[in-house]
């Protein structure tokens, strides 16, 4: 029985540690891209001008 509490709880830490991580990074990649939006077409013929 102590085998299976513990691999419960190690897959419950695995999936919670996943969906925590998934949350934070996806926020993070929203705040970079509105501070340093892709180049687009009209930013390259900026450049090149």
């Amino acid at each position: 029985m102590e085998f299976w509490s513990s691999l419960g709880f190690f897959i419950a830490g695995g999936l919670i540690g996943a969906i925590v991580t998934f949350f934070l990074t996806r926020k993070y990649f929203e705040k970079q891209l509105k501070e340093n939006p892709p180049i687009n077409e009209k930013m390259v013929r900026a450049m090149f001008m």
